[in-house]
């Protein structure tokens, strides 16, 4: 063979004075610079190979059967490429993409044949299994090549331009970078700066950072519940296994995070790997059913690919969004079950090697919409046990996150007040109220304003003064008699939320036990004292008191017929499902019978309510005309100022 080894070419072309008098056509004829996959290959294959092994490869005066382990299924031609470039062409090379076995693959035997006949075979895989068993058996020599580090990188630039790289490649997170992502970095007429920097934005954009916009700190994202409690755990579990004082086993690896769309999964996954000092891998299960032709094989490779990604980057985060794509086998008709379940399988495998520590320092987390279509398999005991909702913020979470969209431009003090008019609302809602805030101030030439904002989550409302009136006392009414009725805390009142709903009041239960026949009898009254309000102060009801099955009075039907029908009308009771409790009344006259006379009950004791403090829902409801939106304090100074002025007249309030 006439062809140097890269470790010769390297040590002569790294010579004292080699780059400083080399003329610049002769830079531009080196092997390295023409083929930027063998720079970086052989930067790595020098480090875990040495002299005496490379010398031995390139003389071939015995028959050799060689197997090389890749870091991921992308590796694997260009390490072959580079293979037949530095020890010729005579070899016989199996090369496995990590799906798709090609044809001599599927004669276990062959490669026992060509050595036999004096044919040096090498094995290339990113799995062993995926090579025939003979061949990995009869390996004389394993190499097992691992993700570049920075280091190697640099030596890889070297190679390719023929300069040293001035700066310091450590500061790049380049776990997680395939090798697509670093060839793709080195490109024609690159000085090693250029390459630098295509490295450092391609880790940017794998750490979610790429658009300079700084993540959350998830320590402080209360918004995110348990899974940021999972997350919390989780960081202190790796700071413990990297110091050596627990061994990966004892880390929890895995969990699918649900909730509904724009609940900020995605952003929770970058700021939980983040937070534990690892790479983040994010991968589309979606995605895999459209890589290549669409076929069975190309989606297995697609997913093996995220996988050994994975591996080669661990200790990571592989985070797979939409996973409930895993087709369901226990939901699947007969007709697909052939085709899917092998690579339903395949995914279970490779959870299994992920979550079982078969390959140490990968943590799965799934992400979805419909927690009720996953595979039992997925999240069964030793895979992604853990199911974590992400549920919509409370006053504080809301008040998070828009401190985080502002950037500043407005203090807290003033944020707490959009913070409760928007309180529950999406991250990708609340995203958007700032950025259509912005806009509006943009295009009014001024900086941000807490006004801006107002005016986006309170847009002008359509309603005429009637019924601004009408919807201000049936919130008001529920308002105030939730504060009457004690138990229930109230967050706002607003009117016309810009959400296509007339008006809303933000109520939360203070119980935190189970709630009793008596707390749900309270819940009904408070949702009948909007009516209440409306017949009291109006003189009659309107149809979003007691129309349609969202109206106010369908509620309270729903509420009262399930502690009926599940015959829970001792001291405790269990709140159903309303829709099947309703189902039930239309066809049991004997329960309706019971119904309604317990509704007519409770709804004469919001009557009385309404009654008792009159005063301060006609309060309320004419700030709420002028002011359209009331915070829970300002809703109680009322009611508490006139709970005072009505004692005297009304003794029996001194117990409400």
């Amino acid at each position: 063979m006439t062809d140097e080894s890269p470790a010769a070419k390297h040590d002569e072309e790294t010579g004292a004075d080699s780059e400083q008098t080399r003329p610049e056509a002769s830079r531009q004829a080196r092997p390295d610079q023409l083929n930027p996959a063998h720079a970086i290959v052989g930067a790595v294959f020098d480090l875990v190979t040495d002299p005496i092994t490379r010398r031995r490869l390139e003389d071939r005066i015995e028959t050799f059967a060689v197997v090389i382990r890749v870091p991921t299924p992308a590796w694997a031609t260009p390490v072959s490429s580079f293979f037949e470039k530095t020890f010729g062409d005579a070899w016989r090379r199996v090369v496995s993409d990590g799906a798709r076995r090609p044809a001599f693959l599927r004669d276990e035997h062959s490669p026992a044949y060509d050595l036999a006949h004096g044919k040096s075979v090498v094995g290339i895989s990113a799995d062993l299994a995926e090579l025939p068993s003979v061949l990995v058996t009869a390996a004389d020599v394993k190499i097992e090549i691992h993700s570049p580090t920075a280091a190697r990188l640099a030596d890889a630039i070297e190679r390719y331009t023929g300069e040293k790289l001035g700066s310091d490649l450590s500061t790049i997170q380049l776990a997680g970078l395939d090798f697509p992502d670093i060839l793709s970095g080195f490109r024609k007429g690159s000085t090693p700066a250029d390459i630098r920097d295509r490295l450092a934005a391609m880790s940017a954009r794998m750490s979610g950072s790429s658009s300079g916009a700084k993540l959350p700190d998830l320590r402080d994202a209360t918004e995110y519940g348990k899974a940021r409690e999972w997350s919390m755990n989780l960081a202190k579990d790796i700071e413990d296994y990297r110091a050596g004082r627990i061994p990966w086993s004892a880390v929890d690896r895995g969990a699918v995070v649900f909730s509904p769309p724009g609940m900020g999964k995605s952003l929770w996954a970058r700021m939980t790997a983040h937070l534990c000092g690892v790479p983040l891998i994010e991968s589309n299960v979606a995605s895999w059913m459209v890589e290549g032709s669409g076929y069975l094989n190309d989606v297995i490779r697609a997913q093996r690919k995220v996988f050994a990604q994975a591996a080669a980057a661990a200790p990571c985060l592989l985070f797979l969004d939409e996973i409930d794509a895993i087709p369901n086998r226990q939901t699947m008709s007969e007709r697909n079950r052939d085709y899917w379940t092998p690579l339903v399988n395949d995914v279970l495998s490779n959870l299994d090697n992920a979550v079982a520590g078969k390959r140490e320092g990968v943590i799965v987390i799934g992400a979805t919409n419909h927690v009720a279509n996953l595979d039992p398999a997925l999240v069964r005991p030793g895979r992604l046990e853990r199911t974590i909702e992400i549920e919509p913020p409370d006053a504080k979470g809301t008040l998070n996150i828009l401190r985080h969209h502002v950037a500043g431009d407005i203090g807290d003090d003033e944020l707490a007040e959009i913070a409760g008019l928007i309180q529950g609302s999406t991250g990708a809602v609340i995203m958007k109220a700032v950025r259509d805030a912005r806009r509006l101030a943009r295009q009014n030439r001024r900086a941000l304003s807490v006004q801006d904002l107002r005016e986006v989550v309170l847009p002008k409302t359509e309603l005429g003064p009637d019924q601004q009136w009408l919807t201000s006392v049936h919130e008001a009414g529920h308002a105030i008699g939730a504060l009457a009725s004690g138990g229930i805390e109230v967050k706002n009142c607003v009117l016309g939320d810009g959400e296509g709903s007339f008006g809303r009041t933000s109520l939360e239960s203070k119980r935190t036990t189970i709630p009793t026949k008596s707390d749900i009898e309270n819940r009904v009254v408070v949702t009948l004292c909007g009516r209440a309000a409306e017949e009291t102060v109006i003189g009659s009801a309107s149809a979003g008191a007691g129309g349609d099955r969202s109206s106010d009075f369908a509620i309270a039907t729903g509420l009262v017929c399930g502690l009926h029908a599940a015959g829970l009308m001792g001291d405790f009771a269990y709140l159903g499902g309303i829709d099947d409790y309703l189902a039930i009344l239309r066809h049991d006259q004997a329960l309706r019978r019971r119904v309604d006379k317990h509704l007519a009950e409770l709804h004469e004791r919001a009557i009385e309510l309404m009654r008792h403090h009159r005063d301060a829902v006609e309060t309320v409801a004419r700030r709420l005309v002028e002011r359209r939106h009331l915070s829970g304090d300002e809703i109680r100074v009322i009611y508490e100022s006139s709970r005072s002025m009505n004692l005297g007249k009304n003794p029996d309030l001194t117990s409400q």
